[in-house]
């Protein structure tokens, strides 16, 4: 009966040590670009009204998103050059970028907006 019990207590003593050693993994852990890729472009922090103007043009996933350029995005009813800075800003954020690699900071935004308006 004292075995098992020492047993034991040693098998809970393994126990107790991986599940701290699992903790701090888990800490540590990132979400693979991959991961990333399939969830809901509003993870990425965007506003409710681009949010809205990707998924009116059926634009759901992070993946369909980084597939457009910065043109077809601009075609997209209710979503312009300022949020489309936001949207690149914040894949910027979580090492993305768009197709074309557009407007990837603010300095080109305020070209482009000079150019057209």
């Amino acid at each position: 009966m004292i075995k098992k019990a020492l047993r034991l207590a040693t098998q809970l003593e393994n126990a107790a040590k991986m599940i701290r050693e699992l903790t701090e993994h888990i800490e540590d852990f990132e979400p693979s670009k991959s991961a990333l890729l399939i969830q809901d472009v509003g993870v990425l922090g965007i506003d409710d009204r681009a949010h809205n103007a990707l998924r009116g043009s059926r634009i759901f996933t992070i993946d369909q998103l980084i597939e457009r350029s910065s043109q077809d995005l601009l075609k997209c009813r209710g979503l312009g050059r300022r949020s489309l800075w936001n949207i690149t800003n914040k894949l910027k954020k979580s090492g993305l970028e768009l197709a074309d690699g557009q407007y990837g900071s603010r300095e080109n935004w305020f070209n482009h907006s000079k150019m057209e308006g």
